[in-house]
């Protein structure tokens, strides 16, 4: 909370990003350590220390831009957001996946990786252990551009599979 680290549905943990508050023009430097944000129309989510710094605490959200200053294991380069042409996008490389879904009940996330290998391949499932409680989370495709990534989430969405978020592995 009072580190000064964000949320991202995409880049690499480790990533440092420049975020600037586009209503007043305040900037801070984040590094990237979870996934999120899971609200619609989020791109990213700030610790405390990182809103309070671009004066986000009484407002709660605005409109920002990202830039990557170092991406972890890449060379630097401007990360890929909701305005990205395709063009773009085939240029960002690296290890992609889908997540799908994440569950507490093993049949469930079992359930999910069978119907939706009807789509994209490979699906398989990952544990997350949290709390003394294990997560099966529901992942599909490896993928090496984040242009191929969306156009598979894209098929993954057209048939019913609207929750879903890229996580660079």
């Amino acid at each position: 909370m009072y580190a000064k680290t964000a949320a991202h549905r995409i880049l690499p943990f480790g990533t440092s990003v420049q975020v600037t508050n586009l209503t007043n023009s305040k900037k801070t430097t984040l590094r990237i350590n979870d996934r999120g944000p899971f609200v619609k129309n989020r791109i990213i989510d700030l610790s405390y220390a990182g809103a309070l710094e671009i004066g986000l605490i009484g407002p709660g959200t605005a409109p920002v831009e990202i830039k990557v200053l170092t991406l972890a294991k890449k060379q630097n380069q401007d990360a890929p957001t909701q305005g990205t042409s395709n063009s773009t996008m085939s240029y960002w490389t690296g290890n992609f996946t889908i997540q799908i879904g994440a569950f507490k009940d093993l049949n469930n996330a079992t359930r999910l990786k069978e119907m939706v290998s009807n789509y994209v391949n490979p699906v398989y499932l990952t544990t997350f252990n949290t709390e003394g409680r294990t997560v099966y989370k529901v992942r599909a495709g490896k993928f090496h551009t984040l242009k191929e990534t969306i156009a598979a989430q894209k098929k993954l969405q057209s048939k019913g599979y609207y929750d879903t978020f890229v996580v660079a592995e």
